[in-house]
């Protein structure tokens, strides 16, 4: 009877402090016994989900488990990263895959993009093949977002960065012809990471910028879907009906649409990138990137894989 009422209790004292209550814990598995590299990851890690979280919503599983898999003399920050889905597996939640770099710093394991991606997947559904393209295009568009609110980018950066994506994802639509479903079902024998990747990025873009001029953005719709309505495999076709219903309009089908056959690369005006950052720029998240000082405290010197995402980046 105690047991049950302090249960009562506490989940009555949550609900009236803070939903933050009920964020997944960190449940972090490493091959490192070497306890600055220990911590080193786990305020990587906490760095990357609070950000994630502060731009769309607090991560919802009880528990978010994580392995990472250092290499001891590796200079790359995270050259590899996966979600693996708990509907695809045997595991109780979705889990988080890593490897680092031994020698790589704090500041440089934050700089990179990997984390962010693949905590940026845990907010949509696993979709079939052919919608691929919006599953990455989510993940990608969503990585910058994060990065820039989180001040990891400023807004030239962010800028860049979508500018020069876009740039190789129309060199690589060259090499990697025809309708962008049939592509993204095969983008791994096409090798047409970076067409599906940023064909998916201009679809959320196009409409992220739109919804801002309604007063709502990509971010938020994605929130309230996430926290109403996800499930553990959607087709692509339905996860835009969804959102539209979420968003109350009809602009993710409408642009579904257009982008899921279409055989051109989508062609962003520079208005709408800016427009974007500006948005994003200005309603940061309340994150602070860990300084110089706290990373050298750390110990400085201490399934897509990531070769295919960087080829997509």
């Amino acid at each position: 009877m105690f047991t049950t009422l302090t249960k009562v209790a506490c989940a009555m004292l949550c609900a009236l402090a803070s939903a933050s209550c009920f964020a997944a814990t960190l449940n972090i598995t490493s091959n490192s016994q070497d306890s600055k590299q220990k911590q080193k990851i786990e305020s990587w890690l906490t760095f990357a989900k609070t950000a994630t979280e502060s731009t769309l919503t607090i991560i919802k599983q009880p528990e978010l488990p994580i392995t990472v898999s250092v290499q001891r003399y590796g200079t790359e920050p995270v050259p590899w990263g996966e979600v693996k889905r708990a509907s695809r597996g045997n595991e109780e939640y979705d889990t988080l895959n890593f490897v680092v770099g031994g020698r790589a710093s704090l500041m440089q394991m934050q700089q990179d993009w990997t984390v962010y991606h693949e905590m940026a997947h845990l907010y949509l559904p696993y979709m079939d093949y052919p919608s691929f393209w919006m599953s990455e295009g989510f993940a990608s568009y969503m990585q910058n977002v994060i990065m820039l609110q989180a001040k990891v980018y400023d807004k030239q950066t962010f800028i860049y960065k979508i500018k020069d994506g876009f740039r190789r994802g129309e060199s690589n639509w060259r090499r990697a012809p025809g309708p962008l479903a049939e592509v993204s079902d095969d983008m791994w024998q096409k090798r047409a990471f970076r067409r599906v990747h940023w064909s998916g990025v201009a679809y959320y873009l196009t409409i992220d910028s739109q919804l801002q001029q309604q007063g709502s953005s990509l971010a938020k719709v994605v929130e309230e879907y996430y926290n109403c309505c996800l499930t553990s495999f959607q087709r692509g076709k339905n996860l835009a009906g969804q959102l539209d219903k979420v968003s109350k309009t009809k602009l993710f089908s409408t642009t579904f649409d257009v982008y899921h056959q279409r055989e051109d690369f989508p062609q962003i005006d520079d208005a709408l990138i800016n427009q974007v950052a500006n948005y994003y720029q200005q309603n940061k998240a309340d994150i602070d990137v860990a300084d110089a000082d706290a990373d050298k405290s750390l110990g400085e010197s201490a399934t897509l894989d990531k070769a295919e995402l960087t080829n997509a980046q």
